[in-house]
């Protein structure tokens, strides 16, 4: 439960009126100081003229130690001051007093002011008196006969005339302060409401935006700070109010277009639950229930599937893959959210794409075996007809010319053939033990003569024995390919294969000091499609087919391998194929 907040206009209200307060409390206290330093400094004042009247009336007499005559002045000018009269004589007995009795009075000496008027000439005090039972003023003078005290004259006055003074002009004062108070608060609390009417309708607005009410606008009265700040609240609600606006369309042309795409989309947090899902998913996934809050291996039942997400999770990387599913086959694709550590896995449906595919690769490997026999015919009857002729027969060249290029229709009829059983993922594949290195340099024999020709070395490198689980013949056609490649682009130099374990792995480097690719400028995975050459009239002039290394591409993938390419033009080219050593 929030705690409501009180007006700012109540706030400032209560601190100004502690601030009056408290300013008309230290008025009224330095006031009463004020009057009552005044009042006593006034009745000292008329003190001394006292002392100085009697002593002026009394010295002669306590000269002439005329106790008698003293009393008697004293009585005669008590009637004329109203103050309390005493004469002491030096060693500080009383000799007169007009209130009480002097025979009966304390010695004299010792009090402050007697003490005070020996050291400075004139002795003032207030304390409090036990024969008047009241604090008194006292001041007192020393009566000197040329350099000696004979006596001093002291005169004493309460306290409580001055204060009843002051009462009475405190009543006053602190009427005058009430009435200052008043109205001080009245045109405070006034000026208050007046400053603070715009600040809490500031406020009020605030709260309206904050609520979602992007519309509030304020009316702006004048001139001021105030009046500048409503200004920038309401270009501010109206900027949000502008910027909500293009949110709310933006979002929801986003979520148009994220309903209506082909593709299934499903977006998953952290922890693996869906954040958000598509139309497309659930028709796809053939989900009838809500996926959005459950966790992804709730409701995914594929596990491929869930395996590509946890691959992508774990590397942190994004992810493809073509996933049978339901009889139908999709592209996968999981893109890693890195800045929220997210995922979007994306499913398309690739069935009809598959299945035509499917249908050419069929009619492809269908007419090349269907061509295979009638080349071979062709191929048997112009070398009988070769047989039987010389160089210098005028037809000779011409069936030279047709032996090269039914050769390479063959080759090309063998290549596909081969291409089309490679790239069926149940074709019959036997995996047994292999000698890598054995078959390379098996091969590379194969290559004799060629290599010959062009004055090519050929090496195998590798220390020890690199045995895999593979199918021989298919690891055989491997490198029957990268060779003839490396030995059809390159034109001097050597050709290396090169074999190394890396953990779990072979890596295979079929190494060419050849032409080279400029890989700027071609895409690296085209070089891995079928009937793409770089050069197409090298290509021609060296019998090659464009189906090399996308034969080696499959084998590859049968093998659950990778495949990758480095090139340099004038520097060659280096194949690099990593098998696992168990599948």
């Amino acid at each position: 439960m929030t705690r409501k907040s009180k007006p700012i206009h109540f706030e400032l209200i209560v601190q100004n009126l502690i601030l009056i307060f408290g300013l008309s409390l230290v008025f009224i206290i330095v006031s009463y100081s004020t009057l009552r330093h005044q009042g006593i400094s006034e009745l000292s004042g008329n003190l001394r003229n006292s002392v100085n009247l009697i002593d002026y009336n009394c010295r002669e007499s306590l000269l002439l130690k005329d106790y008698e005559s003293v009393r008697q002045t004293v009585a005669a000018i008590s009637e004329k001051i109203p103050f309390r009269i005493t004469i002491i004589q030096e060693n500080g007995t009383v000799i007169a007093d007009n209130q009480s009795d002097y025979r009966v009075l304390e010695n004299h000496l010792h009090r402050v002011e007697i003490q005070n008027a020996i050291k400075d000439g004139v002795g003032k005090s207030i304390r409090y008196s036990d024969t008047v039972h009241s604090n008194l003023i006292y001041l007192g003078i020393p009566v000197f006969n040329e350099s000696s005290i004979i006596g001093f004259i002291r005169v004493s006055s309460p306290v409580s005339e001055v204060t009843r003074n002051i009462y009475s002009m405190m009543k006053k004062i602190i009427f005058i302060d009430i009435i200052f108070f008043l109205i001080t608060v009245f045109v405070s609390h006034t000026m208050l409401i007046r400053f603070t009417a715009p600040l809490d309708a500031i406020s009020l607005a605030s709260k309206k935006v904050a609520a979602g009410d992007f519309s509030v606008r304020l009316f702006n009265p004048g001139d001021s700070e105030i009046s500048e700040l409503i200004k920038n609240f309401n270009y501010m609600s109206s900027r949000l109010d502008d910027l909500f606006s293009q949110v709310i369309s933006e979002k929801e042309q986003a979520q148009s277009i994220f309903s209506s795409v082909n593709e299934g989309i499903m977006l998953l947090g952290v922890d693996g639950l869906i954040k958000e899902v598509n139309k497309s998913f659930n028709t796809i996934s053939g989900s009838t229930i809500q996926l959005k809050g459950r966790y992804y291996w709730e409701v995914l039942r594929n596990r491929d599937l869930i395996s590509l997400i946890k691959k992508s999770s774990e590397s942190k990387k994004n992810l493809v893959e073509e996933i049978g599913y339901g009889g139908k086959s999709f592209i996968c694709s999981c893109n890693f959210i890195t800045s929220k550590n997210e995922k979007v896995l994306i499913i398309s449906d690739m069935t009809k794409l598959k299945n035509l595919e499917n249908l050419k690769k069929d009619f492809v490997a269908n007419v090349s075996h269907e061509l295979r026999t009638p080349l071979t015919a062709i191929k048997g009857f112009i070398e009988t007809l070769l047989d039987d002729k010389t160089e210098a027969d005028d037809d000779f060249s011409y069936l030279q010319i047709i032996a090269r290029h039914t050769d390479r229709m063959i080759n090309i009829v063998n290549d596909l053939l081969i291409l089309s059983e490679v790239e069926k993922k149940d074709s019959g594949v036997t995996f047994e033990s292999v000698d890598l290195m054995k078959i390379a340099e098996t091969i590379g024999v194969m290559f004799t003569e060629k290599l010959k020709n062009k004055s090519l070395v050929f090496k195998v490198i590798g220390s020890g024995s690199f045995i895999v689980k593979a199918d021989a013949y298919r690891i055989e056609q491997l490198f029957i390919n990268l060779i003839d490649n490396a030995i059809k682009y390159t034109d001097s130099g050597s050709i290396t294969v090169s074999f190394i374990q890396d953990g779990n792995s072979v890596i295979i480097n079929c190494i060419d000091t050849g032409i080279g690719i400029n890989l700027s400028v071609i895409d690296t995975d085209r070089l891995f499609e079928r009937f793409f050459v770089v050069d197409s009239s090298r290509s021609r002039k060296t019998g090659g087919t464009g189906l090399g290394l996308s034969i080696v591409k499959h084998i590859v993938l049968l093998h659950g391998g990778e495949i990758k390419l480095k090139s340099l033009p004038g520097v060659g080219t280096t194949v690099s194929v990593i098998l696992p050593l168990n599948m």
